[in-house]
């Protein structure tokens, strides 16, 4: 919460940047270069994930993208993975994150084929405020804002070397 980061910042947190929560039904569609976790090497989504976080989550990850998560994978055109989105259950939906893509039209393959998957739910993704391509995407299929919150490290931040992040 925005209120919160002076105290964390008393703490050595640093902020790395701001992100907002959209909401909202967007159109299903499943897009061929969009898969599931069956299709995958799931250790290839724990690589693409540890790209944009700082220290080491890839045990953490390797029991968020299995079941009962549903993780969807977008692969290059060699047929290797390049981005991901991981939803979970909520009260009010669907929490979808981490989403990381390699394009903003990737990453709305990737939420549309969350949405196919669980028809007419609304889907919650935290979108970072300073990616321009992102919010507009997010905007473009349908998901409109909610509340800001900022994104706090100790010890320094990790830059997703791709455009269309929301880690």
């Amino acid at each position: 919460m925005l209120e919160r980061a002076d105290g964390y910042a008393r703490l050595w947190f640093e902020a790395a940047h701001s992100h907002q929560r959209h909401s909202g039904t967007p159109a299903a569609a499943t897009h061929p270069r969009v898969v599931g976790l069956a299709e995958v090497d799931a250790e290839a989504l724990v690589d693409i994930d540890d790209a944009c976080f700082p220290g080491d989550r890839r045990a953490f990850m390797r029991g968020w993208v299995a079941p009962p998560h549903l993780t969807v994978a977008s692969l290059d055109a060699s047929g290797i993975p390049d981005g991901l989105a991981v939803a979970r259950p909520a009260a009010d939906g669907w929490r979808v994150g981490p989403l990381i893509a390699p394009e903003a039209d990737r990453a709305a393959d990737l939420i549309r084929s969350i949405a196919a998957a669980v028809p007419g739910e609304v889907l919650h993704v935290d979108i970072n405020t300073g990616n321009a391509d992102a919010v507009a995407m997010a905007r473009g299929i349908g998901l409109s804002p909610g509340f800001e919150c900022i994104r706090m490290y100790r010890g320094g931040s990790r830059r997703c070397p791709w455009s269309a992040c929301s880690p």
